[in-house]
């Protein structure tokens, strides 16, 4: 096999594991989203709802982006006090609550 086909097939592997790692990433983060809907009263079927809702939409490409996504975990598992300040989308989910 030449340096080329293996520069080749390194390169396609590098790939496959950037587009399984993003993958994985929407995955927990809509996994996240669908918890903290639940937890602050609104329907977890609102995640479901980004195609069709331009403000769903905007809640999860935000939170796919969110740079807290640890102390939202702990925050969802009640391991972290407060309230979801540090969430992105927190006035977002008020104003769908008084909807």
């Amino acid at each position: 096999m030449s340096q080329f086909q293996i520069a080749v097939i390194l390169m396609l592997g590098a790939v496959v594991a950037v587009l399984g790692f993003r993958k994985f990433k929407l995955i927990a983060s809509k996994h996240r989203l669908t918890r903290m809907l639940s937890r602050v009263g609104l329907d977890p079927d609102l995640a479901d709802q980004g195609d069709a809702d331009a403000i769903i939409k905007e809640v999860r490409k935000r939170c796919s982006r969110c740079q807290t996504e640890d102390l939202c975990e702990r925050w969802l598992a009640d391991k972290a006090a407060g309230g979801n300040e540090f969430c992105p989308n927190a006035k977002v989910f008020e104003k769908l609550k008084q909807v």
